[in-house]
């Protein structure tokens, strides 16, 4: 079970055009290297002079700059590019055998060996990139291989046998990363089709490359559509769960998220039938493998924003009202940023499993439409003119807001989705700058001259108007302003707590996104980390927060950081180790959770 993923990961990393890039580099540079100190440059070069370094040089940096940055040449490509550049390699290597089989005497040496078997890496590698942009990489990469076998038989006769081995691993190894059998078939029909075309309109063959993406493409969709109809009933039924237990909440009748949903992050992979869950698994993962990440991602990403519009649209009102439009507004708010975003991280977590950098990307992807569409609603607000009749309804969404930041700062952490946060964080700034900007004008007013004004009833009308507002104010807020300063510190300083206790801890855990940690560099951080968070565990421990809902504002945000981005350490780690990791695992991800409830007297009171 546990070899299952590794492997998964692996290739998943084999398929990324990054590797290929670099690996195909590194080799050329050991291909060009050893090929200088061997025999065979020397029996068909002669000695080094000045003029042969420089030329072997200059030449070694134009052919690993186009190894590095072979989608630099795209724009190269003609009607025929692929034609000519086919036809040049091959009289170059024809013709580089045919003097180098005559200038060769006696027995290739290792660095002759060494060479070609670098430089069919190479070709391995241009073509797993460049994905045949030139047209001659698999050529190349027989010829290389080839050169292979011929030099280890003129060395030692059964040593053929070990250059029919590496040249049979590199080609079964890029028979193995090709694109799934399918659409090799698709690929081959849209050629054949284009074929036939070809004498009847020529301009088609412009087409081809557009045309086999789309054919791509669709293979990408075939197996994520299947289940369309599975998966427009369960967000069906997902919503309606979510109207029946938000009733009470969405009818005014109580004031606050229900706390059964807003502490369950699995409510949405519960409600989703098992069967499709491991169905969208399987397909995604296939076709990742398959080169086809990014269409998936797409469609991953066009399913879940379908349904966050949909419940957008069922649980807010098109009210006309103000007052009602900002109500609506704050459900909403309160419901995505404690329901639906925490759940819908979860669900990208569980559907690219093994490849938590598309299940971040996917996540923010998803969430950011939404998330921004919130935000212009507050910055409605924020910016503009502020007339003073406005003020109670910008204490209101300014309170609310900022009383989420938390929220924000817990599903928005990844490099993806941060500046999401960032723009929550804006936006609060903005508020609260408008709030004082309505109340200099609040103050210009009280203090404005009415010794002219006329007088109704004995009372002046700005009287009035001032002591209207300052009614509004308090009806709306004037309570929750009075602590405004106060809470905000306090928010602050539990930030500053978080950011200044646990952000060495959570560094610790950082994993490479490029390429796979090795096993030593995983021990090292994970006893680090043991180490650093029982220590700080046995500092804070003692510590006391009485106030049972700012304790709660402190744990809860803390608590879902460290387990998340521990738990896909610990992944990782197994997926490394093996049985062996059990070894150095001092903590589950549930003992990392009982013990930071166990902070601030959590469980005492």
């Amino acid at each position: 079970m546990m070899l299952r993923p590794l492997l998964i990961q692996t290739q998943s990393y084999l398929l990324q055009p990054r590797v290929w890039r670099l690996l195909g580099f590194a080799s050329t540079l050991v291909g060009f290297i050893s090929y200088a100190l061997s025999s065979s440059f020397h029996q068909l070069f002669g000695a080094w002079t000045s003029f042969k370094i420089f030329a072997y040089i200059i030449f070694s940096f134009i052919i690993s700059v186009v190894i590095l940055f072979p989608k630099s040449w795209q724009q190269l490509r003609g009607l025929n590019f692929e034609a000519h550049m086919a036809f040049f390699v091959l009289t170059i290597t024809s013709l580089y055998s045919y003097f180098s089989d005559k200038a060769m005497k006696g027995k290739p040496d290792a660095y002759s060996v060494t060479s070609y078997a670098a430089f069919a890496v190479t070709s391995l590698s241009l073509q797993r990139q460049s994905k045949s942009q030139f047209g001659f990489e698999v050529d190349l990469l027989y010829f290389f291989l080839g050169c292979v076998i011929v030099q280890f038989m003129k060395i030692q006769l059964w040593l053929g046998f070990v250059g029919i081995c590496f040249s049979y691993s590199l080609i079964i190894l890029r028979s193995s990363l090709d694109a799934p059998a399918q659409n090799r078939y698709q690929r081959s029909h849209v050629q054949q089709h284009l074929a036939v075309q070809v004498n009847m309109n020529p301009l088609q063959v412009n087409n081809r490359s557009s045309m086999i993406q789309q054919a791509q493409q669709s293979d990408a969709h075939a197996g994520l559509e299947a289940s369309m109809e599975e998966r427009l009933w369960a967000d069906l039924a997902v919503v309606n769960m979510l109207k029946c237990n938000l009733n009470n909440y969405l009818q005014d009748k109580v004031d606050r998220v229900p706390e059964v949903l807003a502490n369950d992050n699995n409510f949405l992979i519960d409600e989703i039938p098992s069967q499709l869950l491991i169905d969208l698994e399987e397909s995604i993962q296939t076709k990742i493998l398959g080169g086809l990440d990014k269409e998936c991602v797409d469609q991953y990403c066009s399913w879940r924003k379908q349904f966050l519009q949909f419940v957008e649209k069922e649980l807010s009102t098109q009210e006309i009202d103000e007052k009602r439009r900002v109500m609506s507004w704050i459900k909403v708010c309160n419901i995505s940023l404690k329901i639906l975003f925490p759940n819908e991280r979860r669900l990208c977590d569980r559907i690219f499993l093994g490849f938590p950098y598309l299940a971040n990307y996917s996540f923010a992807q998803i969430c950011s439409e939404f998330t921004i569409n919130l935000l212009d609603f507050a910055n409605g607000f924020a910016n503009g003119s502020h007339p003073l009749n406005l003020l109670p309804s910008v204490l209101q969404v300014f309170g609310v807001l900022h009383e989420l930041i938390s929220e924000f700062d817990s599903v928005f952490f990844d490099q993806f989705s941060v500046l999401l946060r960032n723009e929550a964080v804006s936006t609060v700034m903005r508020l609260r700058e408008a709030i004082n900007e309505m109340f200099m004008q609040l103050e210009k007013l009280i203090n404005c001259d009415t010794s002219q004004a006329a007088c109704i009833g004995g009372i002046c009308p700005i009287s009035i108007e001032v002591m209207n507002h300052l009614s509004t104010v308090g009806e709306f807020g004037s309570s929750w302003l009075s602590a405004e300063q106060r809470t905000a510190k306090v928010r602050e300083n539990c930030e500053n707590y978080r950011r200044s206790s646990w952000k060495e801890v959570l560094s610790i855990l950082k994993l490479g996104t490029e390429q796979i940690e090795e096993a030593e560099s995983m021990k090292k951080k994970l006893n680090l980390f043991n180490f650093k968070f029982n220590q700080i565990w046995m500092d804070q421990s003692a510590w006391f927060i009485h106030d049972e809902e700012l304790k709660e504002e402190t744990i809860t945000p803390l608590g879902k950081i460290i387990s998340h981005t521990y738990g896909l350490f610990i992944w990782s780690f197994n997926n490394v180790l093996g049985k062996d990791a059990n070894e150095f695992i001092k903590y589950s991800v549930l003992d990392i959770e009982d013990l930071l409830k166990d902070l601030f007297g959590w469980r005492d009171e």
